[in-house]
């Protein structure tokens, strides 16, 4: 089951034309020269191509030059609502076995060890409807990537054993456990029984129970495949900088050879249940809430679009209306269910369960508040912001490959993306007025009450234990020669950026970066100022995102010579549904602004207007605070912040900057008033150190003089003193236990200090990080214990870090957390597997550093990085040819340092009893326990 979120309109959509008081800036007004005017036609284009296999194999061709990328992704019409009787969570399961399949080949690899020589990324997932993979890697590897899909579908069952159908089934399984194993899903599952009959397809979760999954067995999977997966039932898409011609010739060569065969019937689905009920719960959760639930029409229809957009007026409306109420801690717009018979789902959090009552009725009387509420200009900026979403979203090759599999499946006759937005301008005004109140009706609604309680329902877990094999499976990996670890690799010079980017400084110090191209018409645009939450008083920690949270727009703030200019920025801004978001770290605080290209002066104009005249009323501040307040009154709640607060002491020691740095609790947020909001929001409004990226399809010459015109006359402050020193070394390691739930996973954290900034070892760092993730995958692929462990280095102004974090099966987390320790410890030790592990990973950091993303997306979080860390724009080059030359010794140095066991700090969350197994399965003892 897929649940998706709907995106929230800015909250000051509305902008009053305030009286003029104190202003904070400079009396210094904007040029008196006007910038040249912005080309405002919008080409929206997305060219496609279509063919079919004589087997059948329906193929999508996406062509876009930008980047050296290709995708290829493999849609098959089937998904959960296909598990036979008694066998929930097959197709699934089905899904991971196909990257276990072992294909023909020199050393017989797997698919998914054959896609990680080639590829920069492999996933897949599967919904009620269907099962997606996918796969990307740079643009001379389509022929691999189509051959390695062909061969996977053609060995099908031949290349898989009961050894790796037990260890991927106990995989699914655990992936189940962390999605499925909360109170939560106890809810899920009661809205859908309500929703769909016992009979109905959709009246089931997509991962299965555990007990069901546990019976199942290997020619379960194999009726399964040779059942289902045939290529009539196949849909390839190819996205990115490839030909007709190219794709033609490898599908020819590859797919078309798929023996054609029959498919099972599918399973028809009839609408959701659409009969009124009333629900009540007990489940162990921290607040209670009302969950109100009703059928929607199919997705990927106008009339689901319409519905949508009541859902995104119905959420503004409750939002509006309920967050003020000290008894409501939350409203949130949802959808369940699957393609063909959605449902909306409507939940209000509250903190008085005596209330329920009082919210029923409140939100019935909606049906016609919220229509009455919605004038046409606030209609109108809904419908822009939908529109831009839909328009943003669809830049990434990923998006283009998934909704275009949507429409091929569910809707070849509705003209796509295109079509889509088509249906979207043709809404009305009058038809959203006119659909609130059918929509919002409570004959046929589905009700639940859930109050917070103790009780809990019982595990079905099952009682098949899984057994690893006692030896490490690492043969069936490609083979390697370790010479290769001793010497440097050899690598073309990495491409230059094409187009170049543009970089300026102004001169208040402003530092901006323009990156500029012709492609998908989006652009992106983030102002980064040098003040994080390192920087607010410790006795006020959660003041920085406060302030970035809840500035509003308003001309109060503003020079009379500039009222007028402003206002119409930020109203253009508003009125062309520009998405507006804003974010806080240790180091940065950071505003964002997305929009479609012909608006890209709005989106720089408007950015800056909005940062600068950014207020904070007292209403509304004043209600953030007690929402905030409510959330971290909860027992839980303040046992997760003692955590935090003492895995943070333990890494960087008490009193650094970082250690209690964004950590909001009780006493810090009663401590924060408007006036500390005001001041510290002044201390952001500085050129010097700030940065403005801007990456898209626009004009340069254009755009830099929108920028000179926004940003020109801010003051330019004095340069940013970070003083944040190093962290101080421990002399033995930290092991924190946080109390909480009983649920069938344990989350843990296990963390190292780094040194500061983006050194001369970065580059030894990147292929450490990748070496770490090798290590890791053994959780998973050997042991099963975990549905995947990840791994992360991050740096920072001050102090970096090591971050190895996932959820463990809490029955055999102690035998995990052994093996991650035994992982590092052969790091440490040069074992066998450390220099082909270190040819590896510096082959594949290597990969994907040569390859160029030129969306404006992935190019904004790269400048993004240089810009933080003051980097030149051809660091990259440098840093490949740095990693090519890195020898092992390097990295054994890196892991001396700053792998030190002495120096792990290790965290693990879950129930008293399970945590007390686990660490006495692992020999750990002296353990910090935090209730």
């Amino acid at each position: 089951m897929q649940t998706r979120r709907f995106l929230a309109g800015h909250p000051g959509a509305f902008i009053a034309l305030l009286s003029l008081s104190g202003c904070v800036f400079p009396a210094r007004s904007r040029p008196d020269w006007i910038p040249a005017q912005v080309d405002r036609r919008l080409a929206l284009d997305m060219p496609t191509w279509q063919f079919v296999e004589p087997n059948g194999v329906r193929v999508l061709v996406v062509p876009d030059a930008r980047s050296d990328l290709v995708r290829v992704d493999v849609r098959f019409a089937v998904g959960s609502i296909e598990d036979p009787p008694g066998k929930s969570g097959l197709a699934h399961l089905v899904e991971h076995l196909n990257f276990s399949i072992r294909v023909p080949g020199d050393h017989k690899a797997s698919v998914s060890e054959r896609l990680g020589e080639i590829a920069l990324y492999t996933n897949a997932y599967t919904t009620l409807d269907s099962t997606h993979y996918q796969a990307l890697a740079s643009r001379d590897r389509l022929g691999d990537l189509i051959a390695i899909e062909a061969a996977r579908h053609s060995t099908g069952c031949g290349g898989l054993d009961v050894e790796v159908f037990e260890r991927e089934r106990e995989v699914v399984r655990n992936e189940v456990r962390q999605r499925m194993g909360t109170a939560g899903t106890q809810i899920t599952r009661l809205l859908l029984d309500a929703l769909y009959p016992k009979n109905h397809p959709y009246h089931r979760v997509t991962g299965g129970s555990d007990e069901e999954l546990a019976k199942l067995v290997l020619d379960d999977a194999c009726a399964f495949l040779q059942g289902h997966y045939t290529p009539e039932r196949m849909m390839v898409v190819v996205a990115g900088n490839v030909t007709l011609d190219e794709v033609r010739a490898a599908t020819a060569r590859h797919l078309a050879t798929l023996p054609a065969r029959p498919s099972l019937p599918t399973t028809s689905v009839p609408p959701a249940r659409q009969v009124h009920q009333s629900l009540e719960l007990e489940a162990d959760v921290d607040i209670g809430s009302v969950f109100l639930v009703w059928p929607l029409p199919p997705q990927f229809s106008r009339d689901h679009l319409v519905t949508m957009l009541v859902a995104r007026t119905l959420e503004r409306a409750m939002r509006k209306k309920l967050l003020h109420e000290p008894y409501v801690s939350g409203v949130d717009v949802s959808r369940i269910g699957g393609v063909r018979a959605p449902a909306l789902v409507v939940q209000v959090a509250l903190d008085d369960m005596n209330r329920v009552q009082e919210i029923l009725d409140r939100v019935w009387a909606m049906r016609t508040d919220a229509g009455r509420d919605l004038d046409p200009e606030r209609f109108q900026v809904e419908k822009a912001q939908a529109r831009v979403a839909r328009i943003e979203e669809m830049e990434s090759l990923a998006a283009r490959a998934d909704a275009l599999s949507d429409f091929e499946q569910f809707h070849p006759q509705g003209g796509a993306v295109l079509g889509e937005l088509q249906q979207l301008d043709s809404i009305s005004y009058l038809e959203i007025r006119g659909r609130i109140e059918s929509l919002l009706n409570p004959d046929k609604s589905v009700v639940l009450v859930v109050r917070p309680g103790n009780e809990k329902k019982a595990t079905d877990r099952a009682v098949v234990r899984y057994s690893p094999k006692s030896h490490d499976d690492r043969q069936g990996r490609a083979p390697i020669d370790p010479d290769e670890a001793r010497r440097p690799l050899p690598v073309n010079s990495a491409r230059e950026q094409f187009p170049p980017a543009w970089r300026l400084e102004l001169a208040n110090g402003l530092d901006v970066i323009l990156w500029p191209h012709g492609g998908w018409p989006v652009v992106r645009a983030e102002l980064i100022l040098p003040t994080g939450s390192a920087m607010e008083p410790v006795e006020q920690a959660g003041l920085a995102r406060l302030v970035a949270e809840e500035m509003r727009p308003s001309i109060a703030r503003v020079h009379p010579m500039d009222q007028w200019v402003t206002a119409e920025a930020i109203g253009s801004f508003l009125k062309q549904g520009i998405v507006y978001q804003s974010f806080v770290d240790d180091d940065w605080t950071v505003f964002r602004a997305v929009g479609v290209s012909s608006d890209a002066d709005i989106v720089v104009q408007g950015l800056e207007s909005i940062v600068r005249t950014g207020t904070f009323f007292p209403e509304d501040f004043g209600s953030h605070k007690s929402h905030l307040l409510k959330l971290l009154s909860h027992p839980r709640a303040q046992a997760r912040i003692r955590y935090l607060l003492e895995l943070n002491q333990s890494l960087y020691g008490v009193g650094h900057p970082y250690a209690r740095s964004g950590i909001m609790t009780h006493e810090t947020i009663t401590q924060i008033g408007i006036a500390h909001a005001e001041s510290f929001k002044d201390r952001l409004l500085y050129a010097q150190d700030a940065v403005l990226v801007v990456t898209g399809a626009f004009d340069p010459h254009v755009l830099e003089q929108h920028v000179r015109y926004a940003f020109d006359y801010w003051p330019s402050g004095l340069p940013t003193v970070r003083a944040i020193p190093p962290v101080a070394k421990r002399r033995q390691p930290m092991v924190i236990g946080l109390v909480g739930r009983d649920e069938p996973t344990l989350a843990l954290q296990v963390v190292f200090p780094a040194a500061a900034g983006i050194d001369s070892r970065y580059p030894a760092r990147l292929v450490l990080e990748e070496m770490l993730d090798i290590r890791m995958q053994v959780i998973r692929e050997r042991l099963a214990a975990s549905y995947g462990l990840s791994v992360s280095f991050s740096p920072a102004i001050g102090p970096g870090q090591w971050v190895v974090e996932g959820e463990l099966d809490a029955a055999r987390a102690g035998e995990a957390i052994m093996a991650i320790r035994q992982e590092l410890a052969g790091l440490r030790a040069k074992d066998a597997e450390f220099l082909s592990d270190f040819a590896r990973a510096r082959r594949a950091v290597v990969k994907k550093l040569l390859v160029e993303n030129n969306s404006s997306e992935a190019t904004m979080r790269k400048l993004s990085f240089l810009a933080r860390f003051r980097l030149p724009l051809d660091y990259q080059s440098s840093l490949v040819q740095s990693v090519a030359s890195l020898g092992p010794d390097a990295i054994s140095a890196l892991i001396s340092d700053e792998l030190d066991p002495q120096q792990e700090i290790m965290g693990l969350h879950g129930g008293r009893e399970a945590l007390e197994r686990a660490f006495q399965v692992a020999g750990i003892q002296g353990i910090r326990f935090i209730e």
